[in-house]
């Protein structure tokens, strides 16, 4: 595909409780991206990691799956939209 990057996405739910475990989680995820010195301008928020780096990406889904469940997805941003899509936007009707 013309024009597109390649991306790690890792989509992670730590539960709740016990808010400890979570804040070890958290304390932990920062570690990994210091670690793998990844910059402020590159971490996500709202359970959603994006990154460019396969190895950080699995760093993060191997620490989230130990707290709770995790996803790792290859994704690829396509620049343009290619000339199959439609570009109308879709409306649902009730």
């Amino acid at each position: 595909m013309e024009n597109a990057t390649q991306y790690f996405v890792v989509d992670y739910d730590i539960p709740v409780e016990p808010n400890s475990q979570r804040m070890k989680f958290y304390r932990a995820l920062w570690r990994v991206l210091e670690e793998h010195q990844v910059p402020e301008t590159e971490r996500s928020t709202a359970s959603v990691f994006i990154s460019g780096s396969q190895p950080v990406a699995e760093a993060i889904h191997n620490l989230a799956s130990r707290y709770g469940h995790s996803n790792l997805y290859q994704a690829v941003k396509v620049e343009e939209a290619p000339a199959w899509a439609n570009t109308k936007p879709l409306f649902i009707e009730p």
